[in-house]
């Protein structure tokens, strides 16, 4: 029964998040650490505290072994009802509750579950397969896992395992080979998939069938053993499979001589007809040979071919000469009476039409002859032989005047001329003499500078010019006076020395000439401090004003205040919360207490031992003369006298200590049959133990409370 109690016990706790230990009786409690799993005599609620694993009622930590079979347990992350609670488990218990285990040994600190962990997917791969996990990145790799990237979660195709593989056979014009690859590569390559897990044998991949092939080429036919494909592939006649040379009976073609006449004379050669034909020879009959075939060479004479070296004369054939831009003097002359003279000089000719300017190698006489412009004896095209010259107006004096030309400019400065610059044309103003000039002054916020110009340009910046002829001197332009000026700003105003043109262009107040910023009396500027601003992108902080805070709709923190980490956090207190018939505490904002509906004991307040007072309960207890009593009693005060809890908040009642909560199937005995009957009461939500009208945590723990000791009732 003791296995059957300890197991209901353990899996009940987990069930219902926090169900608390009830015998008070000491034994061995192992407690994992980052330092390893030690053992501490202690009672069992201790234990829990401790989030250790009790060994049972009078068991001994000076048993041999009693902590080395204990399940490495570390910090989990739940979440639940959008908070995040950190709990004390096994691994394979926190991915039953789909939590983030932090790793064997870890602790539950305020930090553990912390929303800023990164965590990702894990590929876990065991001896029973591959599984998904949500952890952190170096817990993944303290498991040997793959990580999947931050943010990434289970799915079902998040650990799917790579494509299988299998031998593929794929054939060339060289024959059939095998590789192993996966059936999608293998239809890629055009193969054939011997299924997943095949491996490339002796025979996995069958050679394909060769045969005799009657390939004809070089004036001759030859026979090779290759498949029909390739026989193909080199334009040959394939016999069939198997067949082999021996047996092919290639016919060889019908050859003769053949005369090709080429540039170096004419030649004989043996060849088909199809052959001859193809380089423009005459073919002279099947069987015959060079060794009769009379090819009579073609009528030949002189031919003058001119280079830039000069003009020669050369013995060759019309064709030949052609082919050489050279000049046939017909066929039988010579080179003697050839008469090849040199040409006459060419160049580059520049020709403009309708459609554009054109070059061309002409003589001087044919470009002239065309309009074109020529270039000289010896001149080549290039891009940009041809490409007009720039032009502009040019100013030049002569005979006491200024005339106005368009020319390039260069021939301007060879004129000692003005260019006016690219594509400038000649007006009336071109050449007109320049304005006359003289100082202007001119006021900036920096003081009132001088410089030569033209009297319009002096006025296009508000200048005052001294007249033609003036220049600018120590004494031209007199600087104005200047005095103290109060510039407002969002922080208040400043003062600064300036003119009063310049004070007024900046909106400032000028205090008058020669006032100084000690005594110019501008506004102090208006205090500013922290400001805590809402916004739906969240809470941020600037540095302004006061009022300027309140037209935000911000909570100012007070002059001079800065911002920093924690200006504008919310402000936290403890919180009193009943949680499954306990009295719990929390540091949380007013709000979150609210939303858990507890009671807030205001900002800045900590969680101590008595902040939050547990409730009381009926409880039955047996005295000494073994008479069962009903008493209010804390639920922890209840089990340290070894008595029946009831629930918080329930009241001693008439009758209530005298039945048997235990004995659930009402058979006069308290055995393994009550916990099985209670389990499924439970679950359907009909097992209300101690009467107060629920079926919750409290029944829980009054049943296991009663089992584990049953009262005078149960006798």
């Amino acid at each position: 029964m003791k296995s059957w109690i300890k197991s209901l016990w353990c899996g009940a706790a987990l069930l219902l998040v926090g169900a608390p230990a009830m015998a008070q009786t000491n034994g061995a409690c192992c407690v994992q650490s980052p330092a390893g799993v030690t053992c501490i005599q202690t009672t069992e609620s201790d234990c829990l505290v401790r989030q250790g694993h009790w060994r049972g009622a009078g068991t001994s930590c000076n048993t041999a072994g009693i902590c080395t079979t204990t399940t490495q347990r570390g910090a989990c992350c739940i979440a639940a009802n959008g908070a995040i609670t950190c709990m004390l488990l096994t691994e394979a218990e926190c991915a039953s509750h789909q939590g983030v285990y932090r790793g064997n040994g870890t602790q539950c600190t305020s930090t553990s579950c912390s929303p800023t962990t990164t965590t990702g997917a894990c590929c876990i791969t065991t001896p029973n397969g591959t599984f998904c996990q949500v952890m952190t990145q170096a817990n993944c790799a303290s498991h040997s896992g793959t990580y999947r990237g931050n943010g990434t979660t289970c799915t079902s195709t998040t650990c799917a395992p790579t494509a299988p593989t299998g031998a593929c056979c794929v054939t060339t014009p060289n024959g059939t080979f095998c590789l192993v690859t996966t059936e999608a590569d293998c239809g890629v390559r055009q193969g054939t998939y011997r299924g997943n897990g095949t491996a490339c044998g002796v025979a996995t991949c069958p050679q394909a069938a060769t045969g005799a092939c009657c390939i004809t080429g070089n004036a001759t036919v030859w026979c090779i053993v290759t498949t029909e494909a390739n026989c193909v592939a080199q334009n040959g006649t394939y016999r069939g499979h198997g067949t082999t040379c021996q047996t092919a009976n290639c016919p060889q073609p019908n050859f003769g001589a053949c005369c090709v006449t080429t540039p170096n004379g004419t030649f004989c050669q043996v060849r088909t007809e199809a052959d001859c034909l193809a380089v423009n020879g005459t073919y002279r009959g099947n069987g015959t040979n060079c060794n009769t075939t009379q090819c009579t060479p073609p009528s030949s004479g002189a031919c003058c071919v001119t280079t830039p070296n000069g003009t020669f004369c050369q013995i060759t054939t019309e064709a030949n000469c052609a082919t050489h831009n050279g000049t046939y003097r017909g066929n039988g002359t010579t080179c003697a009476t050839a008469n090849c003279a040199p040409p006459t000089p060419t160049g580059a000719c520049c020709v403009t039409t309708p459609n554009g300017t054109f070059c061309g190698i002409r003589t001087e006489a044919e470009c002239l002859a065309g309009g074109g412009t020529y270039h000289g004896n010896g001149t080549v095209c290039t891009n940009t032989t041809c490409t007009p010259a720039i032009t502009g107006a040019c100013c030049v004096t002569g005979g006491g005047a200024i005339f106005c030309i368009t020319t390039t400019e260069a021939d301007c400065a060879n004129r000692q001329g003005q260019w006016r610059g690219a594509n400038t044309a000649c007006t009336t103003t071109t050449c007109a003499p320049p304005a006359e000039t003289g100082a202007c002054c001119v006021t900036t916020p920096n003081g009132v500078s001088c410089f030569v110009t033209t009297q319009a340009n002096c006025a296009s910046h508000n200048g005052v010019y001294r007249g033609n002829g003036t220049a600018c001197g120590a004494d031209t332009c007199p600087s104005p006076q200047t005095g103290a000026c109060c510039i407002p700003s969002f922080n208040g105003s400043f003062c600064i020395i300036t003119t009063q043109a310049n004070c007024t262009m900046r909106r400032g107040v000028f205090r008058g000439a020669g006032t100084t910023c000690a005594t110019a009396n501008c506004p102090a500027p208006t205090p500013r401090g922290a400001c805590c601003v809402t916004t739906p992108n969240g809470t941020f902080c600037v540095i302004t004003t006061e009022a300027d805070c309140t037209t935000r709709q911000g909570a100012y923190r007070g002059n001079n205040t800065q911002c920093s980490v924690g200006t504008c956090a919310p402000a936290t207190g403890s919180c009193c919360v009943m949680v499954e018939g306990l009295n719990r505490c929390f540091v949380v904002t007013e709000a979150e207490c609210t939303r858990r509906g507890g009671s807030y004991n205001g900002n800045g307040t900590a969680c101590t031992p008595d902040r939050c007072p547990q409730p009381t309960g009926a409880c039955c207890l047996t005295n000494d003369a073994g008479v069962t009593e009903c008493v209010q009693r804390t639920r922890a005060a209840c089990k340290l006298a070894g008595g029946t809890f009831f629930g918080a908040h329930t009241q001693c009642t008439d009758g209530l200590c005298a039945g048997c909560p235990c004995d659930f199937n009402d058979d006069g005995f308290v055995d393994d049959s009550d916990i099985s009957k209670f389990l499924v009461a439970y679950n359907s939500g009909d097992a209300d133990v101690n009467g107060d009208g629920q079926t919750n945590q409290s029944d829980v723990d009054t049943f296991l409370s009663c089992f584990r000791n049953p009262g005078a009732g149960c006798d």
